[in-house]
């Protein structure tokens, strides 16, 4: 009996224990809980308060670097350069020196810096745009958009590397060409002139879409009924027509057949009657009459007129409209295959090969490599000075003068004193724009017909 008393009591001893030790465990979960819960209630606590102790004062950071602007100090081609050009860009500085400074140019798409190089003096004007200085970047050939970066100067303005920089500049100018409201009828003419001469001479550059040939018929049309000349032409516009449709005979007689060869019969008839006029026109319109019709058909009529002028211009009495078709002419009677005066060629090609010479060799020597009357000149001067360069590159069979082309498209669209881009007025199409642009525009494109 004693024995199972003692057996219960152990038993029952052993069962509080348990019964404890399992109340201990649970105190022991349960302190735990309230500790974290106690944590967790202190982290959102310290949350809440986060913007009141965001009040305290903190440890200044660094400044950050000023972002540098676009400057008007560097002057690049806003146009671009193509992938193998020669790529140069001028700074204009102040008091300060920059021979040997740094600049940095950068992809502007990607941000990344992609050419490093340094500046050298270039030559001290005695101007008030003190010195400048030149960076060359012709290492860089990678297509892309690029600025230039010249600590305490600033950006350049955004500038194009490519391989089609001239060609889809060379669209654009066409694009203008025939979307202008042409309003007097010489100025088309004379335009209608200058496309089919950089056809003729540039032949992988010819982007006419019929737009030239509607031009040459309309005017046709307007001036010429049922074999009739109109009473309303002066006689430098009928010699200018009449040299326009010989042109035209020539370049499209494989094209257009049959409007060709209407062209050339209304030349004809148009020439005749500026011969038989008591009223002269000027020499560059008959000269240009003639030298196209003796290239068209090597018309006998217009040899005589041929060395007239010339005399003339040996001489130098000639007399010259502002169209000034004497460029023109001369090639038109250079590449004539109906037996043209080989002496007279020569002596063509010779006043042509100095007039280049001289231009070259004054272009060698300035800041911008260009010639030193650039802006007395003008645009237009200087459009034809381009002109010379691409003709008589294009009779030697030589690239000689080609840099010297591009030293001047870089000149007028951006590599200037004035970092100024003056093509871009003249594409842009404003309440002033006239035709006038348009005679520019297509010695432009005759220009950037030696780039394709």
């Amino acid at each position: 009996m004693e024995f199972h008393i003692v057996g219960l009591i152990l038993v029952y001893n052993r069962f509080v224990g348990e019964i404890i030790v399992l109340k201990k465990l649970q105190l022991i979960i349960i302190t735990v809980l309230l500790i974290c819960l106690m944590g967790c209630s202190l982290e959102l606590d310290d949350i809440r308060r986060a913007p009141e102790q965001a009040e305290v004062p903190l440890a200044t950071p660094s400044p950050t670097p000023e972002v540098m602007e676009v400057t008007d100090k560097i002057f690049v081609d806003e146009v671009g350069y193509c992938t193998s050009d020669k790529k140069l860009f001028l700074v204009r500085a102040g008091i300060e020196n920059l021979d040997g400074y740094s600049y940095t140019i950068e992809n502007v798409i990607n941000k990344t810096i992609v050419y490093s190089g340094t500046l050298s003096s270039l030559s001290k004007e005695e101007t008030d745009f003190n010195t400048l200085y030149m960076g060359d970047c012709t290492e860089l050939t990678r297509s892309g958009v690029y600025r230039i970066a010249i600590d305490d100067i600033g950006y350049s303005k955004d500038f194009t590397i490519g391989e089609t920089i001239y060609r889809d500049l060379y669209a654009q100018v066409y694009s203008e060409l025939k979307d202008f409201s042409y309003t007097d009828d010489m100025e088309l003419i004379r335009t209608l002139s200058g496309i089919m001469l950089t056809n003729e001479i540039y032949p992988s550059s010819y982007l006419d879409d019929g737009f030239i040939s509607g031009k040459v018929e309309a005017l046709m049309n307007k001036y010429i009924s049922n074999g009739t000349l109109s009473q309303d032409m002066d006689v430098n516009l009928s010699a200018s027509l009449s040299g326009l449709l010989a042109q035209f005979a020539t370049d499209y007689m494989d094209k257009t057949p049959e409007l060709a060869e209407t062209a050339l019969y209304a030349s004809t008839k148009m020439y005749d009657s500026v011969i038989v006029s008591e009223e002269k026109p000027y020499d560059d319109c008959l000269y240009f009459a003639a030298c196209e019709l003796h290239r068209a058909q090597g018309y006998y009529e217009a040899v005589k007129t041929i060395e007239d002028i010339t005399v003339a211009l040996d001489n130098g009495t000639e007399t010259k409209s502002e169209y000034d078709y004497f460029l023109i002419a001369k090639v038109a009677y250079l590449s004539s295959t109906n037996r043209p005066d080989y002496d007279r060629c020569e002596k063509m090609l010779d006043g042509l090969r100095e007039n280049v010479k001289n231009i070259s060799d004054s272009c060698t020597k300035e800041t911008f490599y260009v010639q030193p009357d650039a802006d007395t000149i003008g645009e237009e001067g200087m459009l034809d000075n381009m002109m010379q360069l691409g003709l008589v590159g294009y009779i030697l069979r030589g690239r000689e003068y080609s840099s010297v082309q591009r030293n001047y498209l870089h000149y007028l669209t951006g590599v200037n004193a004035e970092n100024k881009n003056y093509l871009k007025t003249r594409l842009e199409k404003t309440e002033d724009s006239n035709t006038s642009n348009a005679i520019l525009l297509s010695k432009l494109l005759f220009s950037l017909g030696s780039s394709y």
